[in-house]
């Protein structure tokens, strides 16, 4: 046989609303420990959660949007050198020579940077110090070079044959590897 309980009344008087109190801190203190103990548990493990979800998507999605950053930099720094490129020609009458696309970052700072253009007249670009960077050049003696954003050295060539060149230009190719010097060329930064 099953016990029902009956339905307690709520005392009439005075005290009424502190009595309605009492029966539902007494309803309460029946409810065992362990109950809390596990419901508290719960709340803390989804709120670490949360802040992990919060925390992780935000670094994840950051990332590939560095990468665009970085990419839409070397592309404004490639067409600084392009500008640079362009009034090295007006006045020299060619684009300063460079066969080697390795060497192509230090060409770019001789004759572009450092004043050590043919008459030695003054400079055609002025990027900011964190595209400069010092290397060791062949013969073992450190050179200044022009780096994209990804720290990587720019690539430069004149002279390559036609449909071999980089970019729009027929008489040189400028491009950045993009993040990584070994990146196939469908994967270049290019103007």
């Amino acid at each position: 046989m099953s016990r029902s309980r009956k339905p307690r009344k709520a005392p009439v008087g005075k005290n009424s609303a502190a009595a309605a109190d009492e029966s539902l801190a007494a309803r309460l203190r029946r409810v065992p420990r362990r109950s809390w103990i596990a419901a508290f548990a719960l709340a803390v493990v989804f709120w670490a959660g949360v802040l992990a979800l919060l925390t992780w998507s935000g670094r994840l999605e950051s990332r590939g949007k560095n990468d665009r950053v970085l990419a839409f930099r070397s592309k404004m720094l490639l067409r600084e050198v392009e500008i640079a490129l362009e009034a090295y020609k007006e006045k020299f009458g060619a684009y300063p020579e460079c066969a080697n696309p390795d060497r192509g970052a230090e060409v770019l700072f001789d004759r572009l940077m450092a004043g050590s253009a043919p008459d030695g007249s003054d400079r055609f670009l002025m990027p900011s110090p964190d595209r400069l960077r010092k290397e060791p050049g062949p013969d073992g003696e450190i050179r200044m070079s022009l780096v994209d954003p990804f720290g990587h050295p720019i690539r430069y060539r004149t002279g390559a044959p036609p449909g071999e060149g980089v970019g729009p230009h027929p008489d040189y190719s400028l491009w950045s590897t993009g993040g990584k010097p070994d990146n196939p060329p469908v994967k270049w930064i290019t103007l």
